[in-house]
């Protein structure tokens, strides 16, 4: 993600037109050695309900979904992934919150 180069995503139904846009937010960071990537479109799979069967990363382990097959005409499993610095000596005290993510924008509906 660059935010001087304003990248979206837009992910639609090809038969009505409909979908969204995906926009980054402003707060989301960019990717670095930790967070391995920002955005994937994987073909959906029942299987696929969450990027590993044991917790041990926060890391994103999306590697053994990703495969090379074709994503048209399916349905779409979107990952976003927002980053941020989480420096608990920058806190005020009880706020630990922080907020990330992307907005989604109806797209001719």
């Amino acid at each position: 993600r660059d935010p001087g180069r304003q990248r979206r995503w837009r992910v639609r139904n090809r038969a009505t037109g409909e979908g969204y846009v995906l926009i980054p937010g402003s707060e989301d960071g960019e990717v670095d050695s930790y967070g391995v990537g920002d955005f994937w479109a994987l073909r959906y799979r029942p299987s696929q309900l969450d990027d590993s069967a044991v917790a041990t990363s926060t890391r994103a382990q999306l590697d053994s979904f990703v495969n090379g097959e074709s994503i048209v005409g399916t349905n779409v499993v979107v990952w976003y992934a927002a980053h941020f610095t989480h420096d608990p000596a920058d806190e005020h005290p009880g706020s630990g919150t922080h907020i990330v993510g992307p907005t989604l924008k109806p797209y001719r509906w």
